[in-house]
């Protein structure tokens, strides 16, 4: 441990015991009661669908559900329970890049899709990715201007 203090940082006072992660600020809730707010505050949302992305996403809920005002808004439903708003955010905010990743990994939710909806899953995100990559080169190539 000792050298381990000569490195430059090491001695820093430790700021991660009381730092709340991403989504983490549910205003002293629990998981239940912060989906139930969330309910109150979008009436149209089903209590099922604010407890699952409440478990994943907590107060980040709120950035999946911008511009929502009814279920129709969050865009194309993948599976009973993952709309286009989720896969945007998790392709904006947490560089979801394929189906595999959001339907096993991140969402769970590949057990209740067959093969067809996760290819048409798949060829959301090749467009959705695409669309963002000419927009990159755009941008790039405009400064460059």
């Amino acid at each position: 441990m000792s050298l381990l203090k000569n490195i430059e940082g090491f001695d820093k006072p430790k700021w991660t015991h009381d730092a709340k992660l991403p989504g983490g600020d549910l205003n002293g809730l629990n998981t239940t009661q912060y989906a139930e707010h969330l309910c109150e505050k979008y009436s149209w949302l089903p209590q099922g669908l604010a407890y699952r992305l409440v478990c994943h996403y907590g107060s980040n809920t709120h950035m999946v559900l911008k511009d929502c005002f009814k279920v129709s808004d969050l865009g194309e439903q993948f599976s009973s329970d993952l709309y286009q708003a989720e896969v945007d955010y998790l392709i904006q905010h947490e560089f979801a890049r394929s189906a595999e990743d959001i339907v096993w990994r991140r969402t769970r939710q590949g057990i209740q899709m067959d093969s067809a909806r996760i290819n048409r899953l798949n060829e959301y995100i090749d467009s959705t990715l695409n669309i963002e990559d000419v927009n990159e080169v755009t941008f790039n190539a405009s400064l460059h201007t």
